[in-house]
């Protein structure tokens, strides 16, 4: 007897809540049926960036899909690589977005890419006119170029060896020091 009552005490709270989340569901899926939202229909446009407005509809209509950073809905053609960003969100940080082997994704003039943003492949641009020197010391190469590289799909970060120092009458006196350029712009989605 005893243990037929402890069973009902661990049955009877698991079963309402079973009921609970199926009760849930039900009226989640009643609300989805009778939103505003319905295939095919035409969406008020958002004077301020031209996307639909998504009030407290959970669907988008047909040939537009969900901008998680604006809470809007876009349109599916709108969508960069990988669907996590859209090309009006490369505006919304700044930039606008651009398209290597035919994919879109934002062109951003910084190192690294913003919180919430990931570099595409190694699409990166280099300072092309980095250069270090110190000459007159004696030291030989007392300066150099690394060279840097435009947009691309590059994601090497140019380096070139020089000396620096002051060069006694031993010959001794130069170090060798690494020139890199900076990345200057990043490829990310």
């Amino acid at each position: 007897m005893e243990t037929k009552f402890a069973f009902k005490k661990l049955v009877n709270p698991l079963f309402k809540g079973v009921a609970f989340g199926f009760g849930l569901l039900l009226v989640v899926g009643i609300a989805f049926a009778f939103s505003t939202w319905t295939p095919g229909q035409v969406p008020q446009a958002n004077p301020a960036n031209g996307n639909v407005q998504l009030a407290a509809c959970p669907a988008c209509p047909t040939g537009y899909s969900v901008d998680t950073i604006t809470n809007t809905c876009v349109e599916s053609h709108d969508w960069l690589i990988y669907h996590f960003h859209t090309a009006s969100d490369c505006s919304v940080i700044g930039t606008n977005w651009t398209d290597g082997g035919g994919n879109r994704f934002c062109k951003i003039n910084a190192a690294s890419c913003p919180s919430g943003w990931t570099q595409y492949l190694g699409w990166s641009e280099t300072n092309q006119n980095a250069s270090c020197s110190y000459c007159g010391s004696g030291c030989n190469p007392c300066s150099c170029s690394p060279g840097g590289h435009i947009f691309s799909n590059n994601n090497a970060i140019e380096t070139c060896v020089w000396s620096y120092g002051q060069r006694d009458k031993y010959g001794n006196g130069c170090s060798a020091s690494t020139c890199s350029t900076t990345r200057i712009a990043i490829g990310c989605y």
